[in-house]
């Protein structure tokens, strides 16, 4: 995979030496305009004039060389410094991601609905470093692990439980660009009356958050449930032109609950957006048996390599009985939020012992890293 460098040869005036074209596009010995410099080689741009044609100095100003990937894509989830998996690269693209938040859910007996939203899909950061130009050999990064699970619940009238909210990652480079970038982490979902909003419009802002794991309800309505909020991504600095730049995404908030007559509904979890857009949550409804409604596969950059399928929590949604099965997030679910879960316990009865209940856990944050060099 070829890519054109963020940086570029510069010299929009003054003097240019061969040695000076000679290292910049990673060439060796002997080096001509019209042979291994020209517009049909690897590492100079296409835009140059090709072998035969008349080529001069001034055609080479501020152009940009083509670079191409090495190695396989490097994914870390711990530990406190980020250092490139490749040596000899020029150039490093880099997703700063922050945790999923766990989902909500509750249960009820079978005079009541039964809610729980999926928590929200992470912010993510992807940043563009030429090391280069900027001296960078590391990073300093704190790399938001998964949240907590959702207490259980026991099958009784009414209990409800809302999630835990992600947490953040931060990248900050070593080298002559100073900047921390920072990833937020999804929101908590909510169970049944949780949330503190209006349900006539369940989904709108704003939202009072309710304390982690918090079995406090703060709505009359059985069958409503906020919506998890989603992450954001955010920077301590611009971008520097040829050094350094990023690109800031919000990620996905889980669908909010309005259910009646007695039935039980769930919602996905969110999920982050790595530049290539998020997947939308979703809900499931139940007026029985266990219903599980598994989240879409989020777009990943095409670029990524050794990254399995990325997803959200499913939703689980139960009546009558049926087992309440744990939204869990699936395959490398970094960055995605846990999956609602609702259920109607036992045999319905006002505190009658039955099956148990856990909403998802988010997936932990991430920083995930292709490195690249000069196409010769």
């Amino acid at each position: 995979m070829t890519i054109t460098s963020i940086d570029n040869f510069g010299h929009a005036s003054g003097s240019i030496s061969m040695s000076e074209l000679r290292d910049y596009y990673g060439q060796t010995g002997s080096v001509s305009l019209n042979g291994n410099l020209n517009g049909g080689t690897n590492p100079v741009p296409s835009s140059l004039p090709t072998s035969g044609a008349a080529t001069s100095f001034s055609n080479y100003r501020s152009k940009n060389r083509i670079l191409r990937k090495k190695g396989n894509t490097q994914v870390k989830t711990t530990g406190t410094t980020f250092t490139p998996s490749e040596s000899g690269t020029v150039e490093h693209h880099i997703w700063v991601i922050g945790a999923g938040g766990t989902g909500g859910g509750s249960n009820g007996d079978s005079g009541r609905e039964k809610a729980g939203s999926g928590g929200g899909g992470a912010g993510c950061a992807k940043v563009i470093i030429s090391s280069t130009a900027t001296g960078m050999t590391s990073a300093t990064v704190s790399i938001a692990s998964r949240p907590a699970a959702s207490l259980g619940l026991a099958a009784d009238d009414g209990s409800t439980r809302a999630g835990v909210d992600g947490g953040s990652t931060t990248f900050s480079p070593n080298g002559n660009v100073t900047v921390t970038v920072t990833a937020a982490g999804g929101g908590k979902g909510f169970g049944g009356r949780q949330g503190g909003v209006s349900y006539t419009n369940p989904a709108a802002a704003p939202y009072t958050t309710t304390s982690d794991n918090s079995s406090t309800t703060t709505t009359s309505q059985w069958g409503g449930a906020s919506p998890a909020l989603a992450g954001s991504a955010s920077s301590t600095s611009a971008n520097v032109s040829g050094k350094f730049s990023r690109s800031l995404y919000t990620g996905s908030q889980s669908e909010a609950i309005n259910v009646g007559s007695d039935d039980a509904a769930s919602s996905t979890g969110g999920s982050p957006n790595f530049g290539e857009g998020s997947q939308a949550s979703d809900t499931v409804v139940s007026s029985g048996t266990t219903q599980i409604l598994n989240a879409s596969f989020v777009t990943q950059p095409s670029s990524w390599n050794g990254v399995n399928g990325i997803r959200a929590g499913s939703a689980v949604a139960s009546c009558a009985g049926g087992t309440g099965l744990q939204g869990n997030v699936n395959g490398y679910g970094y960055g995605c939020g846990g999956g609602g879960s609702s259920n109607q316990g036992g045999n319905g009865s006002i505190n009658q012992p039955g099956t148990h209940v856990q909403p998802g856990r988010g997936g932990s944050g991430a920083i995930i890293a292709n490195h690249y060099e000069i196409n010769t």
